[in-house]
């Protein structure tokens, strides 16, 4: 199996799993906490960078609004240079959101 191959299989994966649907009632935290593997492509420098980790933190004030850290770094080694390149990121703000009504009704 290529790289190629792998890294679009572990995309499909990922997009899958986070695509699950999750009962509205059990969506309702006070604080949510996840973490993810991420890659980059950065246009300007025409790099990829294959490994790399993402993690945040949110804590719901209510219903709507929440208060949210993100951190996250990507790597690439370049061994025709010999150099390592590294991207870190951090972030953080407020967050607005709306649960939407299910259509599907539990019939008893």
């Amino acid at each position: 199996m290529s790289k190629r191959t792998t890294e679009l299989a572990l995309c499909a994966a990922v997009v899958l799993v986070g695509s699950m649907a999750v009962p509205t009632a059990a969506q309702t935290r006070t604080v949510e906490v996840s973490a993810r593997y991420q890659a980059l492509y950065d246009w300007s420098i025409e790099e990829r960078f294959p490994v790399g980790w993402s993690g945040d933190v949110a804590a719901n004030v209510n219903d709507s609004w929440g208060i949210v850290a993100e951190v996250g770094g990507v790597y690439r080694s370049d061994t025709d240079l010999d150099v390592d390149l590294n991207l870190f990121t951090f972030g953080g703000g407020a967050r607005w959101s709306v649960a939407a009504k299910s259509a599907c009704r539990r019939r008893n």
